[in-house]
């Protein structure tokens, strides 16, 4: 008894380990992820017991990593995955859950072929060899195809290479909301020049929407993309960028058009006018602009390490 109940444990900590990994999934991935993680510490326990071989659990934990890193080989190609639907979710977790399964039964498999009590374990080893090819033959099924749109969750991206930034400087937002001043002179009846100044301030409010607000007039524009991971604003010759990042498994960047100095005003419409064309990244890390050569483009940093620059409203990828 003793035995299992340390066996047990080990295999809850090596499950909790993996808790870190919360930083970079949804807590929802990283439960699952727990739940499989302490069943095959249960079953890798379970084996050393058995054989009193270090080796031979280092080489199962690595093969095991191993098929999951072939199996997650399109990364390399810029493949991710959209947000699931809820009966994709579902799927991919009873998937694992049924994987889950098998490590606990293959723990007990193990854990009874040891010097416990043979003549009680055999009638029981039958029933659970039955049992996990039974779970092998579900395994099989390919259950997504009964998921609507499934094809649509795979996403793999193809960019253009740049070689065109060779000495260039990022930077990187720092700032919890950004105010946009900006004098524009303009001539008056008489011809006497007249200076207007504008204010815009721009930031996240408490439901993680970015708000556009003019100071002069307190009328604000509340931007309609939701659950905002960050965003940032940086000034070019004749406009203003606004870049807003959305998405956790898939990133999302909405990048401000019409916010030109030549047009600003103080009139309502002129912040409603201001409107967003759309680009689809690799879960991406950071976001920023980029200089280079005197000109700035909006700059990304996926979670693979890729660097990316928006010009002429096609994405590339520097080499």
């Amino acid at each position: 008894k003793e035995i299992i109940v340390s066996i047990i444990l080990s295999s809850l900590i090596f499950g909790f380990m993996h808790i870190v990994n919360i930083s970079v999934q949804t807590v929802f991935e990283t439960i699952i992820q727990i739940i499989n993680a302490t069943t095959l510490g249960f079953l890798l326990g379970s084996i050393y017991y058995k054989t009193k071989n270090i080796w031979s659990v280092i080489f199962l934990h690595a093969f095991y990593d191993f098929s999951i890193m072939l199996g997650e080989i399109d990364m390399v190609k810029n493949c991710t995955y959209t947000n699931p639907s809820l009966t994709a979710s579902i799927v991919e977790s009873f998937g694992v859950l049924i994987i889950s399964l098998l490590w606990v039964l293959g723990a007990i498999y193990v854990l009874n072929k040891c010097n416990f009590d043979k003549k009680k374990k055999e009638h029981s080893n039958n029933i659970i060899i039955i049992i996990m090819g039974f779970i092998f033959v579900i395994l099989l099924i390919p259950l997504n195809r009964f998921i609507p749109n499934y094809d649509s969750y795979k996403v793999c991206y193809r960019y253009n290479e740049t070689d065109k930034f060779t000495n260039y400087i990022v930077h990187y937002p720092v700032k919890d909301n950004y105010e946009i001043k900006y004098v524009k002179n303009s001539f008056g009846d008489d011809e006497s020049l007249i200076e207007n100044e504008y204010t815009f301030n721009i930031y996240k409010n408490n439901n993680d929407q970015i708000v556009v607000k003019n100071m002069n007039t307190s009328y604000e524009r509340v931007l309609k993309y939701k659950d905002v991971l960050g965003y940032e604003v940086f000034e070019k010759e004749e406009e203003f960028i606004i870049v807003i990042w959305t998405g956790e498994n898939e990133s999302t960047l909405y990048v401000s058009d019409l916010f030109s100095k030549i047009n600003i005003n103080d009139n309502n419409s002129f912040i409603d006018s201001i409107s967003f064309n759309e680009y689809v990244f690799p879960r991406l890390d950071k976001i920023g602009y980029i200089e280079n050569n005197n000109d700035e483009y909006v700059y990304s940093v996926s979670r693979d390490n890729d660097s990316f620059v928006i010009m002429n409203d096609e994405i590339f990828i520097i080499n």
